[in-house]
């Protein structure tokens, strides 16, 4: 048994190992160790987060979001549930939408146990999940139909309970914030 979220693939052999490569139900993934991605959460330059984030964001937004939905038909709370519960089954931490609000395409999510708040623990200066809020936007870009942005808010490397990400279109943040000036470009 890996755990309940694939267990429930490789029963049905959805998740297959083929020509040296995973698949879930066709997306390819794989198995990596966190501290393969700490060298990049480690840099200190703003610009290449927000450039990290912007990417990840597509990435995830564009192929694997669009392909699982694809595959599983998924409506949007189902979309926000089965993208929870793939991350958190992923290691990414325990994902929980704290709030959605549809008609102002809002919504805050709070992360348990996410990997780089545990390594960057009492290290950290500032927020350091660019690879989350790049998730979360990306999957809130779906749900909502339209490019919304993330910023975290709260951030257990240093010292919060738990990572709180905001989620909103670009134009509702307010950028004379140093934190979501630092997190996101303006335009």
């Amino acid at each position: 048994m890996l755990n309940t979220f694939y267990d429930r693939f490789i029963f049905t052999n959805s998740l297959q190992y083929k020509h040296y490569n995973f698949f879930l139900s066709g997306v390819p993934f794989v198995i990596a160790p966190s501290a393969m991605l700490f060298g990049l959460a480690r840099t200190v330059s703003q610009e290449f987060h927000k450039q990290l984030y912007y990417a990840v964001k597509s990435g995830v937004r564009e192929e694997l979001l669009k392909q699982f939905g694809r595959e599983f038909r998924l409506n949007r709370e189902k979309l926000i549930d089965f993208a929870q519960a793939y991350f958190t089954a992923s290691g990414w931490g325990l994902f929980e939408s704290q709030d959605i609000n549809y008609a102002q395409k809002r919504a805050i999510v709070r992360v348990q146990n996410a990997p780089f708040s545990q390594f960057f623990s009492a290290r950290a200066k500032h927020p350091v999940d660019s690879f989350l809020r790049a998730i979360i936007a990306a999957i809130f870009c779906m749900v909502f139909d339209e490019n919304v942005d993330c910023v975290e808010t709260a951030c257990s490397a240093i010292g919060a309970n738990y990572c709180s990400f905001v989620v909103k279109p670009l134009h509702d943040f307010d950028f004379s914030n140093k934190e979501v000036r630092a997190q996101l470009n303006p335009e």
